[in-house]
């Protein structure tokens, strides 16, 4: 039998709707329950990365089927103690910093090399930076500011709304003695640079958590010069993957935030997983798809190229498996652009 998305959709409904009430009698079960859940379809876990290429969705009914049997077990099981806690919305410059804050020392934020690849793969020379203006529009902890100061711009902004994720890029600076970089505080929505200020501005993963993402892409497309290049990360729609972490927002609304960083820290997962948290929490989420994304661009009069051929720990990198599309949907998107006007 083919295959496809709405035939598995009931079956995550019903898988978090007994998680959801599991969340209110045990949370901790209910924490570890959704990192085995989310690492089983997040490819960026290199441990089941094998048993992804072989069969994604195989892999899914396996889990799903294991980890329904915990439930029932412990949905049987009464609580010892409610945690009764009302969250307020989680904010999200306050989310990202705590996780930019808690991820400074044992996690590789010096990200040259990954950039690098990344811009080799999408056939941009790195040597056109030399001299040049960067803008990275939504730094977080300027892991990639720093990145891109050290591949030899003039000048490198990090901008970011979040005080902690600049804190941590401006002592990261210093560890590296950079003189090209600088962070400032700012909406992405409304950046403090006149038009066609940069040569080129990079925005991975940002865009998608403002809630104005029309008018976030406009001011990407401003500060672009002419003849000048911008980086652009969104996510995709449709699939498991997108679908289960809207679901599991809703039950990690029973949870507060420093109880499940801390539960994942008493278990030892590793620094990459903690990634999972921005998805369990952000409250801030959309989705575009790929004809809406080219459609605007097309608008704007830009040059554009989506690259799939992407890195291992992202989506793209299951992409020739048959079921991809059950999985993840349009996958992540991923564009260099290019200003002609």
């Amino acid at each position: 039998m083919k295959k496809n998305f709405a035939s598995y959709k009931r079956k995550i409904d019903n898988f978090f709707l007994k998680v959801s009430r599991l969340s209110k009698k045990h949370p901790l079960i209910t924490v570890l329950l959704m990192h085995e859940y989310f690492r089983n379809i997040y490819p960026a876990d290199l441990i089941i990365k094998k048993r992804y290429n072989k069969d994604p969705i195989k892999n899914f009914d396996i889990t799903i089927s294991k980890l329904e049997i915990i439930l029932e077990t412990f949905l049987g099981i009464n609580t010892y103690k409610n945690l009764n806690t009302k969250l307020a919305r989680v904010n999200t410059q306050k989310l990202f910093g705590d996780l930019w804050e808690s991820r400074y020392e044992d996690f590789s934020l010096d990200q040259k090399n990954f950039l690098k690849r990344l811009l080799k793969k999408m056939n941009f020379n790195i040597r056109n930076l030399k001299d040049k203006k960067v803008l990275d529009m939504g730094c977080g902890s300027g892991r990639f500011t720093i990145a891109f100061a050290k591949l030899g711009p003039k000048k490198v902004y990090g901008v970011d709304l979040g005080d902690q994720g600049l804190k941590v890029g401006r002592k990261l600076c210093k560890r590296f003695k950079l003189k090209n970089a600088t962070f400032k505080k700012s909406s992405v929505l409304s950046l403090p640079f006149r038009n066609s200020y940069f040569d080129f501005v990079f925005c991975k993963g940002v865009l998608h958590h403002t809630g104005k993402l029309k008018k976030s892409l406009n001011e990407f497309v401003r500060l672009i010069k002419k003849n000048g290049h911008g980086f652009l990360y969104l996510y995709g729609s449709g699939g498991i993957f997108w679908y289960s972490r809207k679901k599991m927002r809703k039950v990690m609304k029973n949870i507060p935030y420093k109880f499940t960083m801390n539960v994942l820290k008493l278990y030892g997962m590793p620094a990459v997983r903690t990634v999972f948290v921005d998805s369990w929490y952000v409250p801030i989420e959309e989705h575009v798809t790929k004809n809406s994304l080219e459609n605007f661009f097309k608008r704007k009069k830009l040059k554009f190229k989506k690259y799939d051929k992407a890195l291992p720990i992202e989506l793209e990198s299951m992409k020739k498996n048959k079921n991809f599309r059950v999985l993840y949907g349009d996958g992540e998107h991923r564009y260099l652009v290019k200003k002609t006007i």
